[in-house]
């Protein structure tokens, strides 16, 4: 009798999306199947969609994860007010010129996608984008007080 492998469900949930993240980038999100994401994990559907309602689904999650490493960085630089407002400036515009660069790249935003794929990519670059604002306003304004 082969021992499962049982882990704990934040655990196994992040393993699904590290492994749907390089298998969507590695092949594309047309291609990628649920199963193509459960062979890789030798899990059962009913352990994928426990996670999961769909592969959009997970396919959000992975673009949400991306989003979530690249976003806690530009906050950490913004609000960082040991630097030079400048500085963060300057580097925050380039960890942004580069993200959106990686994250087009790595999600395809391609004519022969169909317009629900793209509108999902889409949705997530807005939710991120959302995600920054309160910081970024914050940010403004200290430029603004500071006449920077």
């Amino acid at each position: 009798m082969t021992k499962r492998n049982v882990k704990d469900p934040e655990e196994r949930k992040q393993e699904l999306i590290n492994i749907a993240s390089r298998l969507f980038e590695k092949y594309g999100y047309e291609k990628v199947s649920v199963r193509d994401i459960l062979a890789e994990v030798n899990g059962a559907p009913g352990m994928f969609y426990y996670y999961f309602k769909s592969k959009e689904d997970i396919f959000l999650a992975c673009m949400e994860t991306y989003f979530e490493e690249k976003l806690k960085n530009k906050l950490d630089i913004l609000q960082n007010k040991e630097m030079d407002y400048e500085e963060r400036i300057k580097i925050v515009r380039e960890l942004i010129v580069k993200d959106i660069g990686q994250f087009t790249t790595r999600y395809n935003f391609s004519k022969e996608n169909s317009i629900t794929d793209n509108s999902y990519r889409l949705w997530e670059l807005i939710h991120y984008i959302g995600k920054f604002i309160n910081v970024y306003s914050e940010f403004i304004i200290e430029g603004i007080e500071n006449k920077k």
